[in-house]
């Protein structure tokens, strides 16, 4: 949370996005550790709102509300979710709901591991495939998403921002 301070006070928007993220995804109960803790009520305040915001993305892209993400396989008789057309790979509903739990409860960081592994070695190579770009597109949604937390309409945004802030520290 002290980046996310410093970020603000110092007019550092580019660290803004990603350095409110990290503090998003840390435990509630780390952010709470006062002692240790020397962020503001207001650097405090906007986490736990960032987190909220980032939480509210990621339920929308498994609810299906936004459109340019749509999980590429379909659930089978059987309780199997595969690609269409593929009748020897899936993924059993038990690994799907627990991969979207890593990344609804915020424990899957998509920074430094972009993709989350699951047990794959009985997938076909287009299933693979597939799964790989749905992995990608929920964590390039998700990075995407970072400046809105901020404020900011996109990362063309931050970055104007900062090029602003940089001439007024000149």
């Amino acid at each position: 949370m002290q980046a996310i301070e410093i970020g603000s006070q110092c007019h550092v928007p580019a660290i803004l996005p990603t350095a409110t993220y990290a503090a998003a995804i840390l435990p509630v109960t780390a952010t709470l550790d006062l002692d240790d803790n020397l962020a503001t009520l207001k650097a405090w305040r906007n986490c736990m709102i960032s987190r909220d915001q980032l939480v509210s993305h990621i339920e929308d892209i498994f609810d299906g509300a936004l459109s340019e993400i749509k999980i590429p396989f379909i659930l089978y008789q059987g309780g199997s979710w595969r690609q269409r057309g593929c009748s020897t790979c899936g993924l059993s509903e038990k690994a799907k709901r627990n991969m979207e739990r890593d990344f609804r409860s915020l424990r899957h960081d998509v920074v430094r591991h972009p993709t989350i592994s699951l047990p794959l070695d009985s997938f076909c190579r287009k299933c693979k495939t597939e799964w790989t770009m749905y992995n990608r597109l929920i964590r390039d949604s998700i990075w995407n998403h970072l400046p809105a937390i901020c404020g900011f309409d996109d990362w063309a945004a931050v970055d104007c921002a900062q090029k602003t802030a940089d001439r007024g520290n000149s």
